[in-house]
């Protein structure tokens, strides 16, 4: 509750950066392309999309330490192809990452633990895509933006005049 932590622009790629609520000089986070950034509950770590050199580069989410540094741990996470920025937040707990992953037009919640365990589903939803979620204050409920995909086959007959 003491930073504001957001992407900016620095010599021509989008880094992190961190200034104090009170205000003051803004100060880098990362020296590589990172965004999207997500800090974890204890406020000890950020999760971000990371870019080796630079954003066409290609990206993986890191978690690193909040006042700065290389990547303690990096994920590569399935991102939906029409998310092009955070698909990920943190478990309530702060031990682990909840991802969007979609697969044949079906989206579900799944949580990676940072200790190397497998990905496990969150939800199981059957037929929808999920566009966003977030979890409430206490962490016991999920609130999903879901998108349905409805089709209609309409026959159109030409008139027989």
């Amino acid at each position: 509750g003491r930073w504001v932590v957001y992407s900016g622009l620095s010599k021509g790629k989008r880094i992190l950066w961190r200034v104090p609520i009170e205000g003051g000089e803004p100060t880098p986070i990362t020296e590589r392309a990172a965004e999207s950034p997500s800090i974890s509950p204890d406020g000890k770590w950020i999760a971000c999309i990371y870019h080796e050199d630079d954003l066409n580069a290609s990206r993986t989410i890191a978690i690193i330490p909040f006042e700065g540094g290389a990547p303690v741990q990096r994920l590569s996470l399935p991102v939906p192809s029409y998310r092009k920025y955070r698909f990920f937040h943190w478990s309530p707990d702060g031990k682990a990452l909840e991802y969007i992953h979609t697969q044949d037009q079906i989206s579900n919640v799944w949580q990676q633990p940072l200790n190397g365990g497998p990905a496990v589903p969150v939800t199981n939803f059957v037929g929808s895509i999920l566009l966003d979620f977030r979890r409430s204050p206490d962490g016991r409920q999920l609130l999903c933006l879901r998108s349905y995909n409805e089709r209609e086959v309409v026959v159109i007959q030409r008139p027989s005049w």
